[in-house]
């Protein structure tokens, strides 16, 4: 996923305005999408819904509204499958 983010919202970060978002948003479109590191890097943060509306979303949306299904999808699946894990972990601990 960390992949599929940065082809789909990354690569676009390094476009002129037409495409590409506006240069007040550039910077952080980079630190946030620039590569595949720091895309698995904000879907870390997202999977701990850690400031993610305010820091990931809400500016993503502005720039590729389209996204924000993928992000929020990846969220629910993720945020979910971990807590059935640890769930799943203590449940079988205690008995």
């Amino acid at each position: 996923s960390g992949i599929f983010f940065t082809l789909m919202v990354g690569q676009d970060c390094k476009e002129p305005e037409p495409v590409g978002p506006p240069p007040e948003w550039r910077d952080t479109c980079m630190y946030l999408w620039g590569d595949v590191l720091h895309s698995m890097l904000t879907l870390y943060q997202t999977i701990t819904l850690e400031s993610w509306a305010e820091a990931i979303a809400r500016p993503t949306a502005r720039f590729k509204p389209w996204i924000l299904p993928f992000i929020l999808w990846f969220q629910w699946v993720t945020t979910f499958g971990l807590l059935n894990v640890i769930v799943g972990v203590i449940c079988e601990s205690t008995l």
